[in-house]
């Protein structure tokens, strides 16, 4: 929804002052002061309060009240591009995107051509599978209006969606849509690009806290960036935040008592079906809650996206709340409001994360977990939750502005969110046939495109060229796209692999399908320098061994964590030439394999079920006493070690 801005001619000051509110993210204060305004001016309410007041519903998680005001607003000023596009917003919201489109569609026959309008309308046919559509509506209107920034941008996403890369590139230029531009080089794995992109925006833009975020996010993905820039960077971001926002809370309406039962908040976008969940369930289902010394577990969730997963999860926690894209000082408010004591945000600076409100600090005790794989950068988030493998004392200290508090033996613990299918044992094992000759070894890895970094290709076509007739099993969401298989697959090419030894999987219709795709594999090969945790969790969950390359970075330590968990370090390799003999032996040993996916104690799925890492309820104990020294450290920082 576009963002409120003051009445033109500003007809009354009240509504003046509830486009400041709503700008501040004072939404409850708008509200009231403008449900104030419309009880006063009940025959004719202006048609801006009643567009605020469905701006501040929609804030609210109030869906019905804001689509009621937006209709009302539209009623009271069907020439609004303004209005209509936010009712166009509010039907999209409510999954009524065909109404969405007819709303635009009207609009647009019966008035001039508007920039807002048409960008609206052109993603809304896209998102409806009316890709030539959109294209001709934002084609015509940028011949209409000129080349604006917003034309250009919504030229650009649907040519991105139709393949036309280049063209998209050129349209996002020409909009300056910097993020869009980085973001579609990263898909592309042209990290080095997309790094100097995001460099030359921080240069440009030195107090941009966005700017600055995307610099430091898209060098987790480069095999060239040194860790003590990475550092530099996200440091930035936290110290352009407070030049934006201002100054945190210093003062919390909490008792410094450190045995009470915590308030603790859990903050994410990513409350679904999603990666961080198989991590996530296991915590929610095991805390404590105690009225002694437990937990009063709210959860945050900051996405309009929910789905089966969100429900089980809403189950599991004792308050929740849907706080969808919010201003970052409502949602600190907020938190504050609810008295939290222990705020522990999932996401870092993954999309739609909550940095912002972090910095603003409205929880004594700030903590960042799961969801990101480096510092946050914020001096207010006090606590970084790792292992002492993925961050060793010592030189990984120096590169977090949070202190380290490592749950040993790893800080993880892993739970299918599905019911899994079986191991199917014919991977690994010879082909039942006549002839008797050996199942070609099949490699794998079902990691993001843009993680597969040119180091990784490098390794990767070695480990091919050693092992004849062996092939590389590829497998993404993001690899539906034409163009995304085509350029993956010119990659590959490039690094050596010969294109008939690449195989694409299709994507699959459920999660349990997608698991059992991982029985097309034998060895699961991971990226570097950012490893996978969920797609190194799945193959070994289906008996597929996994290779990481061990490296300097939290990053590139995940891998080598995950295998100790489970009793496995020998596969974490110590360098290229380690990575080449580890998988080199596997492939030579047909019977280990076998053994692995052979239901019984042997078996890779119960050795990894029997592990530290799917001890839900050892480490949960693990997790909540770091959490309560680190609240015992709050209420006594003398007792601090």
């Amino acid at each position: 929804m576009p963002p409120p801005r003051p009445p033109s001619g500003a007809p009354a000051p009240a509504l003046a002052a509830a486009a400041s509110m709503l700008a501040d993210g004072r939404f409850d204060e708008a509200r009231t002061l403008l449900l104030r305004h419309i009880q006063i001016n009940k025959a004719h309410p202006h048609p801006h309060a009643l567009y605020m007041l469905g701006v501040a519903a929609d804030a609210l998680a109030q869906p019905d009240q804001s689509l009621h005001y937006l209709e009302r607003a539209v009623v009271a000023d069907p020439h609004s591009p303004m209005f209509t596009v936010a009712l166009a917003h509010a039907l999209a919201d409510r999954n009524c995107l065909p109404d969405a489109v007819r709303l635009l569609e009207s609009f647009a026959a019966a008035h001039p051509p508007s920039a807002p309008v048409a960008t609206t309308l052109s993603s809304a046919l896209s998102q409806l599978g009316r890709d030539d559509d959109a294209l001709r509506v934002a084609e015509f209107a940028r011949a209409a209006l000129g080349d604006l920034p917003d034309l250009s941008g919504a030229l650009g996403a649907i040519l991105h969606k139709l393949g036309r890369i280049d063209d998209a590139l050129a349209a996002y230029r020409r909009a300056r849509r910097i993020a869009k531009e980085g973001t579609l080089l990263l898909n592309l794995a042209r990290v080095g690009e997309a790094v100097a992109l995001f460099r030359a925006a921080t240069e440009q833009f030195p107090d941009d806290d966005a700017a600055w975020l995307h610099y430091a996010y898209t060098q987790n993905y480069s095999d060239s960036a040194p860790a003590p820039e990475q550092a530099r960077a996200h440091r930035t971001i936290g110290l352009a935040l407070r030049k934006r926002l201002g100054p945190p809370f210093t003062s919390w309406n909490v008792s410094k008592d450190p045995a009470r039962p915590l308030r603790v908040a859990i903050i994410s976008p990513d409350l679904r079906r999603h990666a961080i969940v198989s991590f996530l369930a296991p915590l929610l289902e095991n805390y404590d809650k105690s009225r002694e010394a437990g937990w009063h577990l709210t959860a945050y969730s900051t996405s309009r996206k929910s789905d089966d997963v969100t429900q089980r999860l809403r189950t599991l926690v004792d308050a929740w709340r849907d706080v969808p894209n919010p201003h970052p000082r409502y949602l600190a408010n907020l938190i504050r409001a609810d008295r939290i004591d222990v705020a522990i945000e999932l996401s870092g600076h993954t999309e739609g994360n909550s940095a912002a409100a972090m910095h603003l600090r409205p929880a004594p005790v700030q903590i960042t977990y799961l969801g990101y794989p480096n510092t946050t950068g914020l001096d207010t988030i006090d606590i970084r939750l790792v292992d002492s493998i993925t961050d060793p004392p010592g030189p990984a200290d120096a590169l977090a502005v949070e202190k380290l508090i490592r749950i040993d033996p790893c800080f993880l613990c892993y739970q299918p969110i599905v019911t899994v299918p079986p191991v199917d044992r014919l991977c690994g094992q010879p082909v039942p046939a006549t002839s008797g000759a050996p199942k070609p070894v099949s490699f794998g890895s079902f990691n993001l495109p843009s993680k597969i970094s040119p180091r990784t290709l490098t390794l990767w076509s070695r480990v091919l060229e050693a092992i004849p007739n062996s092939t590389l099993i590829l497998k993404h969401a993001l690899l539906k796209e034409p163009w995304m298989r085509d350029n993956l697959a010119a990659r590959l090419v490039a690094a050596g692999i010969p294109e008939p030894r690449i195989a694409v999987l299709p994507p699959t219709p459920s999660y349990a399908d997608h698991l059992a795709a991982y029985s097309h594999i034998d060895i699961a090969l991971d990226t570097f320098p950012y490893h996978g945790t969920t797609t190194t969790c799945e193959p070994l969950w289906m008996a597929a061994p996994v290779i990481p390359l061990t490296a300097d970075r939290h990053a590139s330590r995940v891998g080598p964590s995950l295998l100790s968990a489970i009793g496995l370090p020998d596969l974490a390799a110590a360098d290229e030439a380690d990575y080449l003999r580890i998988a080199t032996e596997l492939a030579n040993s047909p019977a280990r394999l076998a053994a692995w996916r052979t239901p019984g104690p042997t078996s890779l799925r119960d050795i990894m079920a029997n592990s530290a890492l799917c001890n839900a309820s050892a480490f949960t104990s693990r997790f909540q006493a770091a959490i309560r020294q680190a609240w015992k450290q709050w209420c006594n920082p003398k007792s601090a070690p």
